[in-house]
């Protein structure tokens, strides 16, 4: 495949895609979306999910996958949430988690199917053990990777979409499994994976196996092959082994740019404790990490930084992961899109500087 082939989708052009696509689905058509976190109160996200009802409503066959995360924690407050209390509950007590559960339910009643991944087998489980965070969309044979969430589309956010009957069967047949053994990691059966599409292109997939990931690997090892250049943006700053091998690259000669979300920021997603667990990252972080790395870090008045990619003159990963170990220890499921190949590299970092001007622009041309 060529470059050409691969669409880069920010966060809003995700939606429009989706909403788009969708919306021409009949039956016989088949969709599946797979989301950590899901906000149904956000309108855009309300768009599409009557979207998916309306395809559902008209024949096409729709599957909605959604991690427990969702009925575990509310994302914006760091509140605690009913499955927290008793594993198959799903919200019904709390106006923010019943809305959730009622988006879900309308897709159920339009014909759809939902599937909420990795209940948690006990009560008391921590939200962010053993989740699902990968995202990605199957729409017939078109396929969407990376790490856009149904949440706020005004983020910095990056999907990779092409056209594949093979990838859209294998990630539609992952999906479906689901719907029989809704835990990831068993219905993987512990083993990460890699589906080829072309000799320069790998989908990757981290089973959620603690101290596993082949996301991680691949990226670490983009990271010690760059010789010019190597950009990564991340939500928060990559430190720990990321930040050694960043250090190294760096050692040699490469112009590294960490691109990250101001601890400030982090409200939102993880309210007070979130905010406090970033602003202690970054001091620890400082301490041991060359303080040119920072200079990229965004300020509190710039947006939220949710894209996961690196990018170096080789070529770039770019998903669910944050290239950090923290989720590969909790036991994580992500996915990603890994192309080795210059141009599709700077594409990549080509549609990050449209999305904000902080975004270097020193990669080498073609």
């Amino acid at each position: 495949m060529a470059t050409d082939d691969f669409t880069i989708y920010s966060k809003p052009d995700y939606f429009a895609s989706l909403l788009k696509r969708i919306s021409t689905c009949k039956k016989g058509d088949r969709i599946a979306i797979a989301t950590m976190d899901f906000n149904a109160d956000n309108p855009a996200v309300q768009e599409v999910v009557e979207a998916l009802c309306q395809a559902a409503a008209s024949g096409a066959s729709v599957l909605l996958l959604v991690d427990s995360f969702i009925f575990l924690t509310s994302g914006k407050l760091g509140s605690i949430g009913p499955m927290w209390f008793a594993a198959n509950a799903k919200g019904k007590q709390w106006p923010l988690y019943r809305r959730r559960l009622e988006a879900l339910q309308r897709l159920e009643a339009a014909g759809g199917q939902y599937v909420v991944t990795n209940p948690p087998g006990k009560r008391f489980s921590k939200p962010f053990i053993g989740r699902s965070h990968m995202k990605f969309a199957v729409i017939n044979d078109y396929v969407m990777v990376g790490g856009c969430n149904l949440t706020n589309p005004q983020l910095i956010d990056m999907m990779i979409g092409w056209r594949d009957a093979h990838t859209a069967n294998t990630l539609y047949g992952l999906a479906t499994g689901a719907a029989h053994r809704p835990t990831i990691r068993t219905l993987l059966h512990d083993r990460d994976q890699s589906h080829l599409i072309d000799t320069k292109t790998n989908v990757l997939i981290d089973a959620g196996r603690p101290k596993q990931s082949i996301i991680l690997d691949q990226a670490l090892q983009l990271i010690d092959n760059a010789q010019k250049w190597l950009v990564i943006t991340c939500q928060f700053f990559p430190g720990g082994l990321t930040g050694k091998h960043l250090i190294a690259a760096r050692e040699r000669g490469v112009t590294v740019t960490v691109v990250f979300t101001h601890p400030n920021r982090h409200w939102e997603p993880g309210g007070p404790l979130g905010v406090a667990a970033q602003h202690l990252n970054v001091w620890r972080e400082r301490t041991r990490v060359p303080r040119a790395l920072f200079a990229h870090g965004l300020s509190s008045h710039e947006p939220f930084v949710h894209a996961k990619v690196i990018a170096t003159e080789q070529g770039a990963i770019i998903g669910s992961h944050n290239y950090v170990q923290a989720g590969v220890l909790f036991g994580t499921a992500e996915i990603a899109l890994a192309r080795y190949d210059p141009a599709f590299a700077r594409a990549a970092i080509a549609s990050l500087q449209k999305q904000h001007t902080r975004f270097p622009a020193h990669f080498d041309k073609p």
